[in-house]
């Protein structure tokens, strides 16, 4: 269900972003494999500094292992250039076709953070 709702054009929209949404390219996540505990959030500064790739990192309301209040404090002072308009910028509520609210998202040039309702992940 959730990634039907990102594949939408209107949520992409939303997003700002003209690109599919892909829950996993298999050939990226097999070159991780050998090494997938590895810690490689330390890339997405220079991703978001030095390309016009666009990152989403999303959050379901109940998440169990890196919850929202996490990935809050963990943008919130990630070093790039887009940290304080990030920082700042608006929160805007993801609405579904029945017009029920899914989440709610904010971004900045190329870093989109969401927030899921009713999702969990694992």
């Amino acid at each position: 269900m959730l990634i039907d709702y990102l594949k939408r054009e209107d949520v992409l929209a939303a997003l700002k972003t003209e690109t599919k949404y892909i829950q996993c390219n298999n050939k990226q996540f097999s070159r991780f494999l050998v090494e997938f505990q590895e810690d490689y959030t330390f890339l997405l500064p220079r991703i978001l500094e030095n390309t016009t790739v666009q990152v989403l990192v999303f959050n379901g309301q109940f998440d169990l292992r890196c919850g929202v209040l996490g990935t809050n404090e963990w943008l919130r002072f990630l070093p790039w250039s887009g940290r304080p308009s990030f920082n700042y910028a608006k929160q805007r509520v993801l609405y579904n076709e029945n017009n029920t609210t899914m989440g709610t998202f904010k971004s900045h040039k190329n870093l989109i953070q969401a927030r899921m309702v009713s999702i969990l992940n694992f």
